[in-house]
């Protein structure tokens, strides 16, 4: 049967929120439902894109808030040993989704980024995940 992309959401949330239980200081959200105020370690699930037919092609970011550090100005700096360590969790977080269902195959669908969370005090590493769904 074919995924919509609120189910491949889903799929990927609660594989996420198993695997990086212990991994992240924060919690694992659904697009849209993160606190806007939280200072956490979080990490946010969203699916950008879903095709239809047999074999679907998918494709999901799991975007991970890391609290910048205090840099003595007053100013945050980017926790830079810390996001080093959250990226590299992408290849495992696919490897885990591997795991869990018979009928997704995920990869790594880019190198993972590292962005700026304008006006937050935070960095957002992102996992962008390809998934290869077999829907027969």
């Amino acid at each position: 049967m074919m995924k919509t992309t609120a189910d491949i959401e889903h799929d990927i949330y609660l594989v996420a929120k198993d695997y990086l239980a212990g991994r992240i200081g924060g919690s694992v959200y659904k697009e849209g439902t993160r606190p806007r105020d939280s200072a956490k370690e979080d990490a946010v699930i969203v699916v950008s894109f879903a095709s239809t037919g047999q074999r679907q092609e998918a494709s999901v970011y799991v975007n991970i808030f890391v609290p910048d550090t205090a840099s003595g100005h007053g100013e945050g700096m980017p926790d830079k040993a810390r996001l080093q360590k959250v990226a590299s969790m992408g290849e495992w977080l696919a490897e885990a989704v591997n795991d869990t269902y018979s009928d997704l195959q995920a990869a790594l669908g880019s190198a993972t980024g590292i962005l700026e969370g304008q006006g937050t005090g935070q960095h957002i590493v992102s996992i962008h995940l390809t998934l290869t769904i077999n829907t027969i």
